[in-house]
């Protein structure tokens, strides 16, 4: 089945994009989470931490079974709000929990600066697969007790910046910038634009659940 990607989507976009970090190492690491992904599937905490498959310090990885993921359905030919809230305002969300480095309430630290957590944001991938049988009635997040095999993912967005970090796999969907508020902050964040993707994603495919998934940035790799 061909399918219609939206290639270039963008939202209100900030002219200071000092979120776009590039290193040799960062781009080797970053790559390494990436085919991991896609050649073992997601793996929970436990597993990662159990098989050492992990570019950050441990106490950041949660020691869980379980895998978090939001559920996205569209309304109207949008996401629906509780997909909505799956990707930007729960303490489960995507964006939230990309953002986190081992401290559940850092949107609310008013120490961390602005871009320290777009660098963050941006330094991200979403995995998306269909909603199991067990899914499909959620409403806006559902916990996998088992991993999820890279047979079930259907596909991998990443922030365009680094798809030209050299990503080649067709699954592989580069995405833009949009500007959105997370976990109901002041703040407008530069974020990749994983919804309007879903949105596309959605169409063809039916109700989907997704996981985002942090990649290194530099600040990770200086306390690993």
């Amino acid at each position: 089945m061909k399918i219609d990607f939206l290639p270039r989507v963008f939202g209100e976009r900030s002219e200071d994009k000092d979120w776009v970090e590039f290193t040799p190492e960062l781009s080797v690491k970053r790559r390494e989470v990436v085919e991991s992904v896609l050649t073992d599937g997601v793996l929970s905490g436990e597993h990662l931490l159990v098989q050492g498959k992990t570019y950050f310090p441990r106490n950041i990885i949660e020691r869980s079974p379980e895998i978090y993921g939001g559920i996205f359905k569209i309304d109207n030919g949008r996401l629906a709000e509780g997909s909505m809230i799956a990707l930007y305002n729960d303490s489960q969300s995507v964006f939230p929990v990309i953002g986190e480095r081992g401290d559940a309430s850092v949107w609310t630290r008013h120490d961390l600066k602005k871009r320290t957590m777009e660098k963050r944001v941006n330094s991200s991938a979403l995995v998306v697969c269909r909603a199991r049988d067990e899914e499909l009635l959620q409403w806006r997040l559902a916990i996998r007790q088992s991993p999820v095999k890279p047979a079930e993912i259907v596909a991998l967005l990443v922030p365009e910046q680094l798809y030209e970090d050299g990503y080649s796999n067709k699954d592989i969907i580069p995405v833009g910038t949009i500007r959105r508020g997370v976990w109901y902050d002041h703040y407008k964040f530069d974020l990749p634009d994983y919804e309007s993707h879903l949105v596309n994603l959605v169409k063809t495919y039916g109700v989907l659940w997704g996981h985002g998934v942090r990649l290194p940035t530099r600040e990770d790799l200086l306390k690993v």
